[in-house]
């Protein structure tokens, strides 16, 4: 019995000791953690200022750089400036929210808002004086725009200036503050690495002068203690701890075979889960396989059907293309009144009617032919050369009385880098270009209608711009799609079925080539083709693939 009560009070001595220590080395470090996280988390708040007021600075020289662009006439600089006028807000807006601007700092910080509202109303005096300057066709308005550049362009030099030189101390005071701040944070992780050194080592050397005077009176029954754990751990649940003595270690031995005791409950109860489970598993993988079969089987018919669309849309497009050519054939030989036919001018203007509305029906045809063609993969493109150049007069030509009849003026702007001979499918240009011209003279009614050929090294383009109504923002999304209008209210007033735009895009594609859109809604639009640049027979012919 005595010795049962050195035991524990041995054990209760070598625990305040234990406790002791901890809670030593526990508040010595919670004071140095306490240091290091408000340094750091100041470190890292001067840094993210300073990391703002550099970008601040950034934006600002690259406002300065897009000014300059658009000042010479590369008006596409406008959007650029805008987005890096956002990003120079944003990064002021971290400044005025960080938290570790001291006085000064927050002093030149509320300069900035004068200084930008100067920048941005110089810089919209530079755009509009740019502007007509480059768009403007009257040399007094130009003179006078020049004029304002120039004296724009100073104004928006010194506010630009005034706003780089703000945002440049402010990212070497800034600087400065956090390296001084990361200095002083490693100097507190040198002192807590010390501390941590110093105390381990203190604490192993009590740590063996305890252990030293109880580790007779408790060794030999953890050493079994430890036999028992170790047949245990390889995986035989059967073992159990011997109880000799009726002392702190029996209990200690008790508590482990009655963990012994749960363990081995819970490791069958886990056996018999893990068969469920494995169970279950072989039964979700037969329902996956199944239900993967059936998708691949749906997939297959919706391929067939497909197909089966596509011929049939072929057929009944050729069947119908036979008796409309034979009524505007007819209708024609009756307008031109072939064999003496005679009619009043209410008659012509019937027979007029039948053959206008059967060429437009047989357009129709013509455009689901195509694209049963293309779906069906079935359409080829030629690989032959031709001229670029007398193509496209060819088409203002075609087209050209669309646009006088509807007073709109036709321009063709030909790049002379042009080459005489370019290989490709000429047929398939044709179409495409037919389509989007005849498409921007329907859809203008006042103005102009541009046709565009330009080319680089690796590609060439077809670029038709007009004044007409525009493509809303929302209908972009899905304007290339087939039997898309932009609404039911165009539809009635235009007509179309909405494949014209689809055809495009996929003759096009399958040249290699892409077509895009920009439009902004009651200003016009402007379509941009963009093909491979092809001066030999490198260029093969390709099958458009199935669409499913």
């Amino acid at each position: 019995m005595l010795k049962n009560v050195k035991i524990r009070h041995q054990l209760t001595l070598f625990g305040v000791f234990v406790v002791g220590l901890t809670v030593l080395v526990t508040g010595i470090y919670l004071i140095l953690l306490t240091q290091i996280r408000s340094k750091s988390d100041q470190a890292a708040a001067l840094n993210s200022a300073a990391l703002s007021a550099n970008d601040a600075a950034i934006a600002t020289q690259y406002m300065a750089y897009n000014l300059s662009s658009y000042s010479q006439g590369h008006l596409e600089n406008h959007e650029d400036f805008t987005t890096h006028l956002a990003r120079f807000d944003n990064a002021v807006a971290a400044l005025n929210a960080s938290v570790v601007l001291n006085s000064d700092e927050r002093q030149k910080l509320a300069k900035v808002a004068d200084a930008r509202t100067k920048y941005v109303q110089a810089a919209q005096t530079l755009f509009d004086a740019t502007d007509t300057y480059f768009r403007s066709s009257s040399d007094t308005e130009r003179a006078a725009a020049k004029a304002r550049q120039d004296q724009t362009w100073t104004d928006q030099y010194f506010a630009g200036n005034n706003l780089d030189t703000i945002f440049s101390d402010l990212v070497l005071t800034l600087g400065a503050r956090a390296a001084d701040a990361h200095t002083s944070l490693q100097q507190i992780v040198h002192d807590a690495n010390l501390v941590g050194l110093l105390l381990p080592l203190l604490a192993t050397i009590l740590s063996l002068i305890v252990v030293t005077s109880i580790r007779r009176t408790i060794a030999h029954p953890l050493q079994i203690l430890g036999q028992t754990t170790a047949g245990f751990a390889q995986g035989d649940y059967s073992h159990r701890a011997a109880i000799e003595h009726q002392n702190e270690l029996s209990e200690l031995g008790r508590s482990f075979n009655q963990m012994a005791d749960a363990v081995q409950l819970r490791n069958t109860e886990l056996s018999e889960l893990n068969r469920s489970l494995e169970q279950r598993i072989v039964e979700r993988t037969q329902d996956y396989r199944k239900a993967h079969d059936e998708a691949i089987a749906a997939n297959r018919l919706a391929q067939e059907n497909s197909r089966l669309k596509s011929e049939f849309l072929t057929t009944m497009s050729h069947e119908l293309r036979t008796p409309l050519n034979a009524i505007g054939g007819f209708a024609g030989i009756l307008l031109s009144r072939f064999g003496g036919t005679d009619y009043n001018a209410k008659a012509e203007n019937y027979i007029q009617r039948i053959r206008a509305n059967s060429d437009r029906l047989l357009q129709l045809i013509n455009d689901f032919l195509d694209l049963s063609r293309i779906e069906s993969g079935r359409l080829e493109l030629a690989n032959r050369p031709f001229a670029p150049i007398e193509l496209a007069k060819r088409w203002k030509s075609e087209i050209g009385v669309l646009a006088e009849k509807k007073g709109l003026e036709f321009k063709m702007h030909l790049d002379s880098a042009l080459p005489d001979k370019i290989y490709g499918d000429e047929e398939a240009l044709s179409k495409v270009a037919i389509n989007l011209l005849g498409n921007a003279i329907k859809f203008t009614e006042h103005g102009q209608v541009d046709l565009s050929l330009t080319c680089d090294n690796a590609h060439w383009q077809i670029v038709v711009q007009d004044t007409g109504i525009g493509i809303p923002p929302d209908a972009l999304e899905f304007v290339f799609e087939e039997f898309r209008q932009v609404d039911q209210s165009s539809l009635r007033k235009y007509g179309g079925t909405g494949l014209g735009l689809a055809i495009v895009q996929k003759y096009i594609r399958a040249m290699g080539g892409s077509v895009n859109v920009k439009s902004e809604l009651g200003k016009g639009s402007t379509f941009t083709v963009t093909l491979p640049y092809k001066v030999n027979e490198s260029f093969a012919v390709e099958e458009v693939p199935q669409h499913g």
